[in-house]
């Protein structure tokens, strides 16, 4: 559970520290099964564990801010250990729920910090690394992996400079240091001050790191993410890949990529556990294959196998591949899904590149062709987009299809994703990417097979990410103090739609300066900002819908996007619901035309608080006190007398502190 629910929950009473109150508090499980073991000396602060630090870092920097002269004075409390532990997260010789409670931490987050033993097959142990399974073997302790940024501000150690596979921090593209870069020394863990050096007492927060290109740290962000252990991240990493892998371990499909990747990108196929000591470039080129690999599961596997130069390659590929399945030394996992993904497999080598080439067969065979899944095809045959080539059989039939005609049909099923998938990412509501379609910013798949096949619009995916990258790339240096949430400056415009195609336009032709928190996993324009002075020229945007008429825009829209057209918040959403000031669909959905009709006749407060405040939470005065404007239900005021009381009332003109 968060910290936020925690502190519900357990009735904050507001005095000490948050850290301090959860640690003592905490209802969860774990925690509670802990509880009659409390008990012996405590620091006296905890420190605030941020959520992806290991949990040595966790410890040391609590030795640090209790003013300890060694961690070993820390750990000799709890269990005398002090004699070696730079290992601790992985040792098993440990009263870990006393190191928590000497060290004022939650015992949840201690435990979730520790590396287990697990076995992955018979001959291949592994650890739990922040809930992911990975080989012990890529989990590195000794030495102090950093990125120059950890060390900054409050500085810190994350745990994926444990993963000695990936080479830079998924963030901000740093490649990871693990020694000096003034003596090359060792980086090591044997003082408190992790920002420096403890050899020549360089200060490493101070670097300037190298760092991988954008567009490669783009390219690898599926795999990097999936192993990463911010919950957020690797929650939203795990959300990208296909349906037919959402319910696998993440460490599973970060090793299923890697050895894809080693395969596909042609790369030296030595011993699993010396693959650390690749070169950074060869590491990489094997993660951006292998997130590609992920991403478009099964298809991205057989067309790089129809793609390899010579029948040579092919068949060396496959060999590799069969290897891979084999069922002495393949994980469990790994085995079904490449044996789903070429059935022949386990057939002869020949039968393998046979059946890898095939364009359709069966209806299973020929669902695994199109890269879809069992109902897109029923539909794709229902509706005759499929025929069978040959038939077989009266009462049990048994069809055969041949998919090759449909080159454009595959292509646009395995480059495509849904609209309303988009729209979230990007976090600007389904009308702003039909908005974006119109303006040829997204190509929209409108053919009369995808319309059938999906229950929702379709969009070519490859496109998305072009347009996604290029916005999340070209964001300018802006000063923090002249930065406005652009969510929050688009709430000045109400009682029309907002006009996201002609500002995301803008932002793409570096029109309009932007500014984008590249360290946040979240939703794309709910980390962009732009400049104060700018706010009055978004208020002027318009997206005149009358300009395509030939466009067939969505009748309904979600709650969502209804909240944000409204400019209200959940909390009015739901009373207006409930007093039938809003209309919600069978479906769930709302009316587009509804809800423009209510945005026309009701003015939010956000928007009154925009307009003619500037921002903040302080309405005008003519909203307070006994002779305020009294609200007309939970959408608002309504529109025309608040216009008409705030005639002659100057518009703000200028925008901060949001």
């Amino acid at each position: 559970m968060s910290e936020v629910e925690v502190l519900r929950q357990t009735r904050w009473n507001g005095t000490g520290s948050p850290a301090d109150w959860i640690a003592d508090n905490c209802g969860c499980e774990v925690c509670l099964a802990s509880a009659p073991n409390r008990n012996g000396p405590r620091v006296s602060s905890s420190v605030d564990l941020r959520p992806d630090e290991s949990l040595i870092s966790a410890i040391m920097r609590t030795a640090a801010k209790n003013h300890l002269p060694r961690v070993s004075r820390l750990l000799a409390a709890a269990d005398g250990v002090y004699h070696s532990f730079v290992n601790l997260a992985s040792r098993e010789d440990v009263d870990f729920t006393q190191l928590a409670w000497t060290a004022r931490l939650p015992a949840h987050d201690v435990e979730a910090r520790r590396y287990q033993r697990t076995e992955i097959h018979a001959t291949l142990p592994g650890v739990i690394f922040h809930g992911a399974v990975v080989p012990a073997y890529d989990i590195r302790l000794k030495s102090r992996r950093i990125a120059p940024s950890w060390l900054r501000g409050e500085p810190y150690h994350s745990a994926i400079g444990h993963h000695v596979l990936v080479p830079h921090c998924p963030a901000t593209g740093e490649i990871l240091i693990e020694r000096c870069p003034r003596c090359d020394a060792l980086l090591s863990w044997s003082q408190l001050d992790m920002t420096r050096c403890q050899a020549c007492n360089l200060d490493l927060s101070g670097l300037d790191g190298e760092r991988i290109g954008e567009k490669m740290r783009t390219a690898t962000s599926l795999m990097t993410d999936l192993i990463h252990p911010h919950p957020a991240r690797h929650l939203a990493a795990h959300e990208r890949v296909p349906s037919t892998l959402a319910g696998i371990n993440r460490g599973v499909l970060f090793e299923l990529g890697w050895r894809l990747g080693v395969i596909m990108a042609g790369h030296d196929r030595r011993d699993r556990d010396d693959m650390r000591n690749l070169p950074i470039a060869a590491r990489l080129e094997i993660m951006a294959c292998g997130s590609q690999m992920l991403a478009n599961w099964p298809r991205g596997l057989r067309n790089a196998l129809a793609d390899q130069s010579s029948w040579a390659g092919k068949a060396d590929a496959i060999a590799s591949l069969r290897q891979l399945a084999a069922q002495k030394s393949a994980w469990p996992d790994h085995r079904a899904l490449l044996l789903d993904a070429i059935p022949g497999l386990e057939k002869s080598r020949a039968e393998t590149v046979k059946l890898a080439v095939v364009a359709g067969g069966n209806a299973a065979e020929t669902t695994q062709a199109l890269g879809v899944g069992q109902k897109v095809f029923e539909r794709l045959r229902a509706s005759h987009h499929l025929t069978p080539a040959l038939t077989l059989g009266n009462d049990n039939l048994h069809q055969i299809f041949d998919v090759s005609p449909h080159k454009q049909m595959i292509d646009s099923l395995s480059d495509r994703i849904g609209i309303n998938s988009a729209s979230e990412r990007l976090g600007i509501g389904r009308n702003g990417a039909e908005q974006l379609c119109c303006l040829r910013h997204l190509d929209l798949l409108d053919q009369d097979y995808m319309r059938d096949a999906y229950l929702e619009r379709q969009i070519r995916r490859s496109g998305f990410q072009k347009l996604f990258d290029t916005l999340e790339t070209g964001s300018f240096d802006i000063d923090e103090d002249e930065r406005v949430p652009i969510m929050q400056a688009i709430r000045i415009i109400g009682g029309r739609e907002k006009p996201w195609g002609e500002l995301v336009h803008a932002m793409i032709h570096k029109e309009l300066e932007y500014h984008v928190d590249r360290d946040s996993p979240w939703a794309l324009m709910t980390r962009v900002s732009i400049r104060a002075d700018d706010v009055l020229r978004v208020a002027g945007m318009h997206f005149d819908r009358a300009a395509f008429p030939d466009f067939e825009f969505g009748l309904e829209m979600p709650r969502r996007d209804a909240e944000r057209l409204l400019n209200v918040t959940p909390k009015y959403m739901d009373e207006a619901i409930t007093a039938a000031d809003l209309k919600r669909n069978s479906n769930g959905l709302f009316d587009r035309e509804h809800v423009l009709e209510r945005a026309a006749t009701f003015i939010s407060g956000g928007e009154i608080i925009m307009r003619w405040e500037g921002g903040g939470r302080r309405k005008p005065a003519q909203f307070r006190g006994r002779r305020k404007l009294e609200r007309a239900g939970p959408l608002g005021w309504l529109r025309s007398e608040v216009e008409r009381r705030m005639e002659g009332e100057p518009l703000r003109t200028e925008f901060g502190g949001l």
